[in-house]
């Protein structure tokens, strides 16, 4: 394998950028190929065409002369390839991928990494539906993990139904022990490829959702479960279910079951962070998920967009390879089974959103924990940073003795925060007070002593020394002031509008 790096080590994001115009890039992102291929077959010599050669090979699945890819892998050569099952000869003298294979960038705490993930070929490529054991390769819900994940150190990380294995491959820079489940024995394959391809070791457990992770205290457990909800679920008949999205469960009792049991897997201190979805109902939004978090996690709940029954059956059924324009009856069947379910439900849709939880290190009450329950401004995905963020807050204020508004702490805003006021015509008095947070967008509406106080919070005066302060420029009562002042510094803190300070 260390020759195969070796060969790969052009094959990066940064070059394939620099090879392809802007309009073949473009034309990618829309699962356009063709534009790319015309462009690299006219590549036949140099650098240029040993990296076109594996661009075309690994990502574009074009039929690429034995000589080119030849040339392209030195240390291997082209019979790696074929012994290890990575592709096949159509002819005697051409080559063909038989899965996908392309560098990946993740931004770890503002540096980058590159890391190579295989995963089996799209429908770009195959022109064929996806089959029940296909494994996904990087899209954005991936991304959008890998963003929300915390990346302190941890003793042991748990990428749980890990399919093409990156969460448990970019954990493995920051913990010291990994393991990564799934259901199907594919993605464990290929999984542990695409460990070995990048250096890493992770343990492989076969098993559905926490079963293979009895007995285990974990620090850090990251998962995309398969939670797309389906009519079809408890049906033997692999058209319709999909093992890389669909449980097998019903209704969103894969989400459900899967935060319900966090407290008997993770450590003291230990998080987890996931995607998943909800049934709407006539109830408020968060009503569903709050009911499936135990009293004594700290919890992060944000909704990023609703469906309604017609989008969500519509998005899921085409991502299925389900066309209605290719099999308009096929499609409507699908679609009135989906229909059905959710008028039986009485489910105006489905939220779908992200998910974070804490394990307190310490017993603590139910009145003591944090829940945030949110939707999401402009869909903005959260990052690793603003989860430990808040669970610091919560962790820090819990310690605290004394009202925050009069302790010694020297608070500090933020950079990234700015304050807006909205002002009725004629009126000296704002209307509206509220911060915007530059790093995610969200905005925190205030009242006009706790913008008082927030102003003053530039890390040389003490929180009690504002407090009395502004207590006598209002002419307020000390404690009254300070109880006025307790919740929003604390929604402060834990949305990132004041720095969490070290403990």
């Amino acid at each position: 394998m260390r020759d195969f790096r070796g060969d790969l080590a052009s094959f990066t994001t940064e070059n394939i950028a620099a090879l392809l115009s802007p309009a073949a890039q473009d034309a990618l992102e829309l699962g356009l190929i063709e534009p790319a291929k015309l462009e690299l077959r006219s590549l036949t010599r140099g650098a240029p065409a040993r990296l076109a050669a594996l661009v075309r090979l690994f990502m574009l699945g074009d039929v690429v002369p034995w000589q080119q890819v030849a040339d392209a892998l030195p240390r291997t050569g082209v019979n790696f390839l074929l012994e290890s099952g990575l592709a096949v000869s159509p002819s005697e003298d051409s080559v063909q991928s038989r899965f996908d294979l392309r560098p990946i960038s993740v931004d770890l705490d503002g540096h980058k990494r590159e890391y190579w993930i295989t995963s089996d070929l799209g429908e770009e490529i195959t022109g064929k539906p996806l089959l029940p054991d296909h494994v996904l390769g990087v899209g954005g819900a991936t991304l959008s993990l890998l963003r929300l994940t915390p990346r302190k150190q941890v003793g042991l990380a748990v990428d749980l139904g890990c399919g093409c294995g990156i969460q448990a491959i970019v954990a493995a820079r920051h913990a010291k022990n990994v393991i990564a489940t799934d259901i199907s024995a594919r993605a464990l394959d290929l999984t542990a490829f695409n460990a070995a391809l990048n250096s890493v070791f992770i343990e492989l457990r076969l098993g559905s959702m926490l079963e293979p992770l009895k007995g285990e205290k974990i620090d850090l457990l990251v998962s995309n479960p398969p939670f797309v909800i389906n009519p079809a679920a408890g049906i033997e008949d692999e058209e319709k279910i999909m093992q890389y999205r669909d449980g097998g469960m019903a209704d969103d009792d894969i989400v459900s079951g899967l935060v319900k049991g966090l407290p008997s897997v993770l450590a003291p201190g230990g998080m987890a962070v996931m995607l998943g979805n909800w049934l709407l109902s006539d109830a408020p939004w968060e009503d569903r998920p709050a009911s499936w978090v135990d009293p004594k996690l700290d919890a992060i709940v944000l909704q990023r967009e609703t469906f309604s029954p017609a989008q969500y059956a519509n998005l899921w059924l085409r991502d299925g390879g389900i066309n209605p324009r290719q099999n308009p009856g096929r499609f409507n069947v699908r679609l009135t089974e989906y229909l059905m379910y959710f008028e039986a439900k009485s489910s105006p849709g489905v939220g779908f959103g992200y998910l974070a939880f804490q394990k307190p290190a310490v017993e603590i009450s139910p009145d003591d924990t944090w829940q945030q329950f949110e939707k999401l401004p402009d869909g903005r995905p959260p990052s690793g940073q603003d989860v430990e963020n808040f669970f610091a807050a919560a962790n820090y204020c819990r310690g605290q003795e004394t009202p925050l508004a009069l302790s010694d702490e020297k608070f500090e805003v933020q950079p990234d925060v700015t304050e807006e006021r909205f002002y009725r015509p004629g009126e000296e008095d704002p209307a509206v007070i509220q911060l915007r947070s530059g790093r995610t967008g969200q905005t925190m509406p205030v009242g006009q002593y706790f913008a008082a106080f927030y102003g003053a919070c530039d890390g040389e005066l003490t929180a009690a020394q504002i407090t009395v302060a502004l207590s006598e420029l209002l002419g307020a009562d000390v404690p009254a002031l300070a109880a006025e002042l307790e919740l929003p510094i604390r929604i402060a803190l834990g949305s990132g509008y004041l720095k969490v300070p070290q403990t």
